[in-house]
């Protein structure tokens, strides 16, 4: 099949491309160069249209969903697939969504049920997946060992940057004496901190706190989108301001008894006695980190309802110990204490810590599960074969 990958700053994308071309497919690549990320971009839409119809490409991929694509598949005769990674990502709630050209693979069930509850059909649940065959291949020196070794990691951003969306919202709120919504909100995050496997934010944003955030800080939905402000205070501004305070108490608790390291953009940043390390290359040193950490964590963002973040698969797909904050998808894939370790409350995350870094063994087979099974079950090879079988039926 005669496939056009459209490029941009994504995590997978190599592995993506590389077994695609390893299924026999023709895989070309072009820049997805948008000029604004707001409305559709016409002349890119045009761009792509004439290199679809010249080429004769029989699909177009993307990692994550751009309705300017979509309009241009839409126009043309090839299939549009496109893979979610990120959540939330609200283009997903775009009018065009609904496009006979779209397959939009989803690895949030949660996120995938509300949508295919509205009748939208071209969206499908599907997890997301490893390049087993390239982790394998990584080699370890012993610079890596002295590098990346320690009792416990967690790679991943804080949601700690100067001025993020609730800060500044919080900020607004400050200036206009609306010490009411902030209680109420900065509540409500307390609350939501507390449970595992249930989201109540935007169930519990009420009409008057809703309309107090917009008359602070006006988030302005594009026309045709069918999301809802609701959902986009709940999601963008409180979950990643919960997922903050999570990460950094996790963090805190954890250093202060265990060796722990943190991998985060931010070299700079100090959390609790955990030594921050930096950030780490995806593709290269990622991997070693995940293999050389006794306990790896998950600590997933707050607004991915029950699916299985990437980083959880690639923790796996490395043959490292995961152990994940409670996500509902998890259990319809993997056994809980053979192929990975959940907690659903920070003490048990300290106590299921201090367990399994006294019992290597069991932490050991544990981590041999959950490679032979992400290996063999949550592969590139297998998911893509998923997408195209379903392209061509």
């Amino acid at each position: 099949m005669k496939i056009l990958f459209l490029d941009w700053d994504c995590y997978g994308k190599n592995d993506l491309i590389s077994v695609l071309k390893d299924l026999d497919n023709t895989v070309d690549i072009m820049s997805l160069e948008l000029k604004s990320h707001v409305g559709l971009d016409y002349e890119f839409i045009d761009k792509l249209k004439s290199k679809i119809i010249k080429n004769k490409y029989r699909a177009v991929f993307t990692l994550n969903y751009y309705p300017a694509v979509s309009e241009a598949c839409n126009q043309t005769t090839a299939k549009y697939v496109s893979w979610i990674y990120d959540s939330p990502f609200i283009k997903l709630y775009s009018a065009n969504i609904i496009n006979p050209c779209n397959y939009v693979f989803i690895f949030d069930k949660f996120t995938y049920q509300e949508l295919a509850s509205k009748g939208i059909k071209t969206v499908h649940y599907l997890p997301l997946a490893v390049n087993a065959k390239r982790l394998r291949q990584i080699p370890v020196t012993n610079q890596d060992r002295l590098n990346y070794s320690s009792d416990i990691s967690f790679v991943g951003s804080l949601y700690n940057e100067d001025h993020n969306l609730y800060d500044r919202l919080r900020d607004k709120l400050a200036a206009r004496n609306d010490t009411y919504t902030i209680g109420y909100l900065e509540g409500l995050m307390q609350t939501q901190l507390k449970i595992y496997g249930f989201n109540l934010l935007e169930t519990c944003i009420r009409d008057d706190i809703l309309a107090n955030m917009e008359t602070a800080m006006k988030y302005q939905i594009e026309p045709d989108s069918f999301a809802t402000t609701r959902y986009v205070y709940a999601n963008y501004f409180l979950c990643r301001k919960i997922t903050s305070m999570e990460r950094i108490l996790i963090l805190e608790s954890l250093s202060s008894h265990f060796d722990t390291s943190l991998y985060t953009f931010n070299p700079d940043i100090k959390v609790g006695k955990a030594i921050n390390k930096g950030p780490v290359d995806f593709y290269t040193d990622m991997p070693k980190v995940f293999r050389l950490s006794k306990i790896n964590l998950n600590i997933s963002l707050k607004s991915i309802q029950s699916g299985i973040p990437l980083r959880a698969m690639d923790i796996m797909g490395a043959g490292g110990f995961l152990l994940s904050n409670y996500q509902e998808d998890f259990f319809d894939y993997f056994e809980p204490d053979k192929d990975f370790v959940f907690y659903s409350s920070i003490d048990e995350l300290l106590d299921k810590a201090n367990y399994y870094l006294r019992h290597d063994e069991e932490r050991q087979t544990i981590a041999s599960n959950g490679f032979r099974k992400v290996s063999s079950e949550h592969n590139y090879t297998l998911r893509l074969k998923t997408m195209l079988d379903m392209i061509c039926s």
